[in-house]
């Protein structure tokens, strides 16, 4: 399915919603963060972009009614410069 048949729904920051943290030691924490988004019909792209780049992708879940998740994934570099930079020339 060609990309531009996908709706691309970019979140804002303000998508926060209600969020608990509990520190462990060992610089371990879990968060819980609940936001509430209404997403179009069809198939689209949902972007959290204000997260942390150490989570652990895998304790990441997403709840609703009314439909599934195709892939799922975690790129916490690609609007560095420097990261673009090590991607292209290597390092």
């Amino acid at each position: 399915m060609p990309n531009d048949s996908i709706a691309q729904t970019p979140l804002v920051p303000t998508a926060q919603g209600d969020l608990a943290v509990t520190i462990y030691n060992n610089n371990q924490a879990l968060v819980r963060d609940v936001r509430q988004i209404t997403l179009p019909s069809g198939k689209s792209r949902q972007e959290f972009l204000d997260v942390s780049a150490q989570i652990r992708p895998e304790t990441v879940t997403l709840a609703g009614d009314g439909f599934g998740i195709i892939e799922q994934n975690f790129d916490y570099d690609l609007l560095s410069p420097s990261a673009l930079m090590e991607k292209a020339v290597g390092g």
